[in-house]
């Protein structure tokens, strides 16, 4: 998109383009999530699992576990961004655990909570 070969610069460069942004989100596939205002940047690895059973539809998963998060709560702080990244990971962990959308049918809003803690401490240091 940008001709840029790292994803910071590639971040970089989309932002100096199109100042009118309020954050940019770069899906880094198995390596996690970059997020940057601009001011402030992010990096949250994926999250880790011992077996992945069909990597399709990730994407799309960290794509409706973000934007649900940020629905849910209407805030667009980057903090609040941030969090949704986290929500993200988490959704795409469950979609990629079986086939199709069956992973995703084996949770609840409970899960997701216990996920985001064990998350946390995973990558608090």
């Amino acid at each position: 998109m940008t001709g840029e070969r790292n994803f910071l610069s590639g971040a970089d460069r989309i932002l100096e383009e199109c100042p009118q942004l309020k954050a940019l989100i770069v899906k880094l596939g198995k390596f996690g999530i970059y997020a940057t205002d601009g001011n402030d940047e992010f990096f949250l690895p994926a999250f880790p699992l011992r077996q992945v059973v069909d990597p399709t539809g990730a994407g799309d998963s960290l794509a409706g576990g973000f934007t649900g998060h940020l629905a849910k709560t209407g805030i667009y702080t980057f903090q609040n961004i941030k969090t949704a990244c986290v929500y993200g990971s988490i959704t795409a962990s469950y979609s990629v655990n079986d086939f199709s959308i069956q992973g995703l049918k084996e949770f609840d809003l409970e899960d997701i909570k216990s996920e985001f803690d064990t998350f946390k401490k995973l990558t608090a240091f």
